[in-house]
């Protein structure tokens, strides 16, 4: 059998046969330990407690050295508080973890829109054997213009006129600007638009068009690195007219300007070259009042969807964690709005009154006249004063009848109003717990990182902080864990409700129910067609609808983030309901509420990204995060083939799924590290161990419930 072969088959059984991590050690002494009691804790669980907050942090492991030190550190005075202070300086942590938590995808992934390949430029020779430029076809050697180009500007090149044309910017045919990507030469039926002043839109060679893409996203995660390193208040993230941007960024930036008051030169285009290439930190122009909202308003976020509705549903997942409701919508109720153009157009008036559309449509709709500066991406890409919205304008949260305030509708003006929330205060608590528990969440780490909230003081670096050293004293204390073996417990099988059956709804149920749940399913109009009156009359509920509240309320989508259903009323919630099905089986109506309220299933595992790097680690190859994330080579081209980086923390397990992907990418570090033969099989053995990517098994002190 090859090595590539033995390694699926064994990563496959080890995540079957629960072999990823061992319970850990009941350790006595309750409450906040002080240093002293550090002392007499088993080495095996303080050595544990250390990689944990490495691995939370810094998303690596310790090295030996590291490890030796730091455990050796916690049973002095302040030596956990020293750990974590260091951690939180490091700038694995600063450059890699924050921004991530703070923007996610927003951070990793550019924008397709911007800069589409059909604004390459091709080359042709003259007569001179000079080169010159053209977009779509060559041109005749006297049709062609002297240009002063924005990548060099104290050169001059030779581009076709038809390619050049920096006159036009906007395409009265098509009624569309010509720094759209419907205006790009591949897409453009009528050959109106050029590449502009000083060829702004255009790029010479496919590698400088790429580094824009990076550029894209090194604006958004080094403002948030920065604000960060300096322990600025969360709102500075969404509302700092200032971004820290290299080259590349500040050329969008004035290119938004020079379309926007259709300039005949690229603005600043002759100092364009004393701009730092790597950065500096800057303010950003204002063509309107208010245009800019910190990294809201940053290209890669505020054009990273075609259409502003699906941008303003990117900004509610970063600002408050919500996800779109998925509901049922019939031909008849859609057809009430009549012909209105409902993705761009005028006919969001009608669509956020709709029953059916209402619990998403008033927020995104809503929100985006806020943003109506910003155009749609198959209209332009840049800002356009003149569209900007004046007055006030309304902020819904939940549907079009929970009115939250109003401000100027602008960039400035949502941010404002969104921060003020107690979404967001809640979002970013949850960010931070899944992070660090996965899915083991309890009621008392958020209340821990949402007393006292407020964005105006408040900093990521203090709540992730409070959240680390939190984490860390429960596991000292001697919480009692709770072991989780994978694959050793078939409670799928044994909560599932049998069919035909109604299950009964107890009176607590029934309450939590009456008062968090029917100002959306109450009536023919419900949300997702889920009328609940009918069964809290009788207190009888059926088993398919059964399983329906208990996946949506378990994972949080119902009611959503955000909601008066807190996390400890969730969890009442959740037990009634599991009680209910198993009030004659002891045994088995523990077992179900610790599956369903304490999502004791599958082991839980750190985030892909920790993965990646502990193979990296183990092999020996380090291509580092920029590496994996701003190329497309090594193992950066592997770790895109698998959808685990992708996966929210609560929701990753070591299943059969995430081994076969660590053990594929951990096959491909090992090669790339030139191993062979035994070298190789060793190799695989250190970079698949289980434990490398599980999480400790829980401690939950607050959820045990006697059966």
């Amino acid at each position: 059998m090859t090595s590539r072969a033995a390694l699926l088959v064994c990563v496959l059984l080890s995540a079957c046969s629960g072999s990823a991590a061992s319970p850990s050690p009941n350790l006595a002494g309750p409450g906040t330990p002080e240093a002293r009691a550090v002392a007499a804790i088993p080495h095996e669980v303080t050595s544990q407690v250390v990689t944990a907050l490495f691995l939370h942090a810094t998303m690596r492991r310790p090295s030996p050295a590291d490890l030796a030190l730091w455990t050796s550190r916690l049973d002095t005075q302040g030596g956990l508080e020293q750990l974590v202070d260091t951690l939180l300086d490091a700038p694995r942590f600063l450059e890699m973890v924050a921004p991530k938590l703070v923007a996610d995808r927003m951070t990793t992934v550019p924008t397709r829109y911007l800069f589409p390949l059909a604004w390459l430029l091709k080359t042709m020779k003259g007569p001179g054997g000079e080169s010159i430029y053209y977009i779509k076809k060559p041109c005749a050697p006297e049709a062609v213009d002297v240009v002063k180009p924005w990548w060099e500007p104290t050169t001059r090149v030779k581009v076709c006129k038809d390619a050049h044309r920096p006159e036009r910017f906007f395409n009265p045919n098509t009624k569309i600007y010509c720094d759209s990507v419907k205006s790009a030469p591949s897409e453009e039926l009528d050959d109106f638009c050029g590449c502009g002043p000083n060829l702004m839109r255009c790029f010479p060679t496919a590698a400088l068009r790429d580094s824009f893409n990076d550029s894209l996203i090194h604006e958004v995660s080094g403002t948030i690195a920065d604000l960060t390193r300096q322990n600025r208040p969360l709102a500075d993230v969404f509302t700092t007219n200032a971004s820290l941007r290299d080259r590349n960024s500040e050329t969008i930036y004035r290119r938004w300007k020079t379309e926007s008051l259709r300039l005949p030169e690229l603005a600043g285009v002759d100092d364009l070259p004393s701009w730092p290439e790597k950065g500096k930190w800057a303010p950003r122009d204002m063509l309107g009042p208010d245009e800019h909202a910190g990294i809201l308003t940053m290209p890669n976020t505020i054009f990273e969807s075609s259409g502003l509705r699906p941008v303003m549903k990117n900004v509610f997942s970063i600002l408050w964690c919500s996800e779109p409701d998925s509901t049922s919508v019939k031909t008849d109720e859609f057809l009430k709005v009549g012909g209105a153009n409902l993705r761009a157009g005028e006919g969001w008036q009608r669509l956020v009154a709709l029953p059916v559309c209402t619990s998403c449509h008033a927020r995104l709709d809503y929100s985006m006249q806020f943003f109506q500066g910003y155009l749609d991406v198959r209209v332009g890409e840049h800002y356009e004063a003149a569209g900007q919205r004046t007055g006030s304008m309304n902020f819904y949260a939940r549907n079009i009848d929970d009115f939250r305030g109003k401000d100027v509708p602008t960039p400035l003006g949502f941010a404002r109003l969104g921060m003020s929330q107690p979404e967001f205060g809640e979002c970013f608590a949850h960010k931070i717990n899944r992070h660090i528990y996965g899915p083991n969440i309890e009621p008392d780490d958020e209340d821990a990182l949402l007393e006292g909230f407020d964005p105006q003081r408040t900093t990521f670096r203090g709540l992730m902080r409070t959240a680390l050293l939190r984490y860390a004293r429960k596991r000292l204390s001697g919480a009692h864990p709770t072991a989780i073996d994978v694959g050793a417990k078939a409670a799928n099988a044994v909560i599932a409700p049998s069919a035909g059956t109604e299950l009964p709804l107890s009176h607590p149920a029934v309450e939590i129910i009456s008062d968090h749940c029917m100002d959306c399913h109450d009536g023919p109009d419900a949300n997702s067609g889920l009328d609940l009156r009918e069964y809290l009359s009788k207190q009888m509920i059926p088993p398919e609808t059964f399983n329906k509240i208990l996946d949506h309320v378990s994972a949080r989508h119902m009611p959503p983030m955000g909601s008066t259903l807190e996390l400890r009323k969730r969890w009442e919630l959740l037990t009634e309901l599991v009680s209910s099905e198993f009030r004659n089986d002891p045994a088995k109506r523990a077992r179900a509420v610790r599956h369903v309220v304490g999502q004791d299933r599958a082991s839980s595992t750190y985030p892909f990204e920790a993965a990646i790097t502990a193979i990296e680690d183990a092999a020996g190859v380090q291509l580092g995060r920029a590496s994996r994330k701003r190329t497309n080579t090594g193992l950066a081209a592997s770790a895109k083939r698998f959808i685990e980086g992708d996966v929210s923390p609560e929701n990753l397990q070591f299943s059969p799924d995430f081994s076969a992907a660590t053990g594929l990418l951990a096959l491909d570090a090992c090669k790339a590290a030139g191993l062979r033969d035994a070298a190789l099989d060793e190799c695989l053995a250190r970079a698949t161990d289980p434990a490398l990517y599980v999480r400790p098994a829980p401690y939950r002190s607050s959820m045990s419930r006697a059966p």
